[in-house]
């Protein structure tokens, strides 16, 4: 019955093959600086204009009201997984994420402490600036879909957040490569020894604490708006403590707490696995 359920869909993974794909390509056009610069600059903005002025590039399949096509149900929509998780135009919001990696990858290859941070300067400068250009036009003109939205991985966003991503980057370089400042490195390195592992386990994890109640332990309110007696109700004595909430709701800005506690946990999974030696490797 379970197998009979099986549908396709598009999801975070195959996001990332696309973005990897984009990024393989790139490292295969001509090491040219105006070539790969202009390649990352033309189709983050390609990618801007289809979704400003080109409705299908967003809405093509929007408003499928059958259920999903699967083995059970093979006169189901089959385009219906488009319109639920990761849509597939945001994976070349993401392309061009790994597109700026690669950038900053060029210099790396170099090893040359000068040329490193001079483009990860340049990189940080260029594309936080545009990305910031694009956001505050947006909200000027009230053409909201111009500035920064996680979500929907708009082009501010895009280049904003890689941008920073080299700024971030560069200041790991500066403490631990450069300076030989260590001592901080071996908790992350949990992580970045086995990362396929840790994220296939954050899935796990995310489906244990559902089950067991833990993600609704920090929701503030339950079906219907309705209010849930969890921590935060306990701190409030019956309704939920706008302090605690302030803090430790594990929703937009105000998740530190919730992403703290998820994050530690992931890595205590992972640590154990790296003891028993548990590696996944392509």
């Amino acid at each position: 019955l379970v197998i009979q359920q099986i549908s396709w869909w598009w999801g975070v993974l195959q996001a990332i093959g696309v973005a990897y794909f984009m990024a393989a390509c790139l490292c295969r056009a001509p090491a040219s600086i105006p070539i790969r610069w202009g390649i990352v600059l033309g189709i983050g903005f390609l990618n801007l204009l289809l979704t400003e002025f080109f409705a299908p590039w967003t809405k093509a399949f929007q408003g499928i009201s059958e259920p999903f096509g699967t083995l059970s149900n093979p006169g189901g929509n089959w385009l219906r997984p488009l319109t639920i998780h990761c849509l597939p135009w945001l994976s070349i919001s993401y392309g061009v994420m790994a597109m700026i990696g690669v950038l900053v990858g060029d210099a790396i290859v170099q090893r040359d402490d000068r040329v490193i941070i001079r483009r990860c300067l340049v990189v940080a400068g260029v594309f936080m600036g545009l990305g910031y250009l694009l956001h505050a036009v947006g909200f000027a003109t009230e053409r909201y879909t111009l500035a920064f939205n996680k979500p929907d991985v708009t082009t501010s966003y895009a280049f904003f957040s890689a941008g920073f991503g080299a700024l971030v980057f560069l200041g790991f370089y500066f403490v631990a490569d450069m300076r030989k400042i260590r001592w901080w490195v071996p908790p992350l390195v949990v992580f970045g020894a086995n990362p396929l592992l840790a994220y296939f386990m954050m899935i796990i994890m995310r489906r244990i604490f559902q089950t067991i109640g833990v993600v609704d332990f920090f929701n503030p309110v339950g079906p219907g708006n309705t209010v849930v007696m969890n921590w935060a109700t306990w701190l409030g004595g019956g309704e939920p403590s706008r302090l605690a909430l302030a803090f430790f709701d594990k929703g937009g800005y105000m998740g530190m707490f919730w992403g703290l506690v998820w994050t530690f946990c992931l890595w205590l999974i992972i640590v154990w696995c790296n003891r028993k030696n548990l590696y996944w490797r392509l």
